[in-house]
């Protein structure tokens, strides 16, 4: 459900090119259908539409830091996904509430600086049908969960063994 995380397993070949593309395909079409959704009970409900819990720098928060600081987050996010899945290193039986665990300490770490994306595909969704600020700065939650998630294969592979 996180193209930065198939994008990941793409680089340390646990999903083909073909997998790749469809897998992104689904996930982005999956956000935005979700984000719709999201949209419409609001407004049948006649709450505010203008927030669907896009992603945008809070206020004093640079560019390069939240750039930095959505690398950092989503690299420790993947990291923890490519090692408890790995074949050698992981524990199925767990896996699901490390990452679980994994993702809401990222939240709370990042709800207030970035309102922390770690998923491409779910900062563009909202940020397309809200638009103002989380349009303008959606490639900083485009770009930087990619290469934090990068980073994290290349890591898991090289340093941790997880490919072996």
């Amino acid at each position: 459900m996180n193209p930065a995380v198939s994008i990941a397993m793409f680089v340390n070949k646990r999903l083909s090119s073909k997998d790749l593309v469809n897998y992104i395909l689904g996930q982005v079409v999956g956000a935005f259908l979700a984000s719709a959704a999201v949209f419409f009970l609001l407004a049948n409900s006649g709450m505010s539409t203008a927030s669907l819990g896009e992603n945008a720098l809070a206020n004093g928060v640079t560019v390069f830091g939240g750039f930095l600081f959505e690398v950092i987050a989503t690299f420790l996010f993947v990291l923890v996904i490519m090692t408890v899945t790995s074949a050698s290193k992981g524990n199925g039986a767990i896996a699901g509430l490390v990452i679980g665990l994994s993702l809401m300490a990222m939240i709370l770490v990042g709800l207030n600086i970035t309102g922390l994306s770690v998923n491409p595909a779910r900062s563009l969704a909202p940020a397309v049908l809200v638009g103002g600020a989380a349009l303008q700065q959606v490639w900083i939650f485009i770009l930087a969960p990619i290469v934090g998630g990068v980073l994290a294969a290349l890591v898991a592979k090289n340093f941790l063994g997880t490919e072996e």
